[in-house]
């Protein structure tokens, strides 16, 4: 199971993620029960995802969308990679909370 967890904006590299995501799923490279995991909120004002990448979120049954989440503690539990496609981050919190589980 893949975890991103973060705003889901373009800039994060979601667009990206869920294309790559999907283009594996095509392949013999994930088992059928592989799936992706998104915490964190849609940000439509800031930075707004493709439609198409939208469309794909709401239709894969293998791409999870939580949400925001307070505790982000529970979905690191149940993943086993940590995904981090973004164009541009120093170094995120995410990676320090990851760590901390």
């Amino acid at each position: 199971m893949f975890i991103f967890v973060g705003r889901l904006v373009g800039d994060k590299g979601i667009n990206e993620l869920v294309s790559a995501f999907q283009k594996l799923q095509n392949t013999s490279l994930l088992t059928s029960h592989a799936s992706l995991i998104l915490v964190g909120p849609l940000e439509p004002e800031l930075d707004p995802l493709k439609l198409q990448t939208l469309e794909v979120i709401e239709t894969n049954k293998h791409i999870i969308s939580v949400g925001y989440q307070q505790d982000v503690r529970p979905y690191f539990v149940i993943s086993d990679a940590l995904v981090f496609p973004s164009y541009r981050e120093g170094f995120p919190n995410v990676v320090m909370q990851r760590n901390s589980k």
